[in-house]
């Protein structure tokens, strides 16, 4: 994981998989229902980006990290800056579940 120029973290989607406790991180998929046909990571929280971003507060704990995952990772970025703005633990997962998927993970 790192750190960009806007205090934004960062995680490779590889490096995301590699983790010993990938099953017990908070991971949230913002994609919208109809791209989740495409491909999931099972046990990933789905919560729409527009929904995530209007009701933060009640959907979210300031004392967890949630990895922000969407399809290409340009739209977890913009709710990564939010959300961190915010004051939430967040960690932007770079390339989305396009760069997960790449990995033949079985959904």
């Amino acid at each position: 994981m790192f750190k960009d120029n806007f205090d934004i973290t960062h995680i490779y989607g590889e490096n995301l998989l590699q983790q010993k406790d990938v099953k017990e991180i908070n991971i949230i998929d913002i994609r919208e229902p109809f791209e989740l046909k495409i491909c999931k990571v099972p046990g990933t929280l789905h919560i729409p980006m527009r929904t995530l971003l209007l009701e933060q507060n009640k959907l979210l704990d300031k004392d967890k990290t949630y990895y922000i995952l969407c399809h290409t990772g340009q739209r977890s970025y913009y709710v990564c800056d939010e959300l961190t703005k915010r004051g939430f633990k967040v960690v932007n997962v770079i390339g989305g579940i396009t760069s997960i998927d790449q990995y033949n993970v079985p959904y």
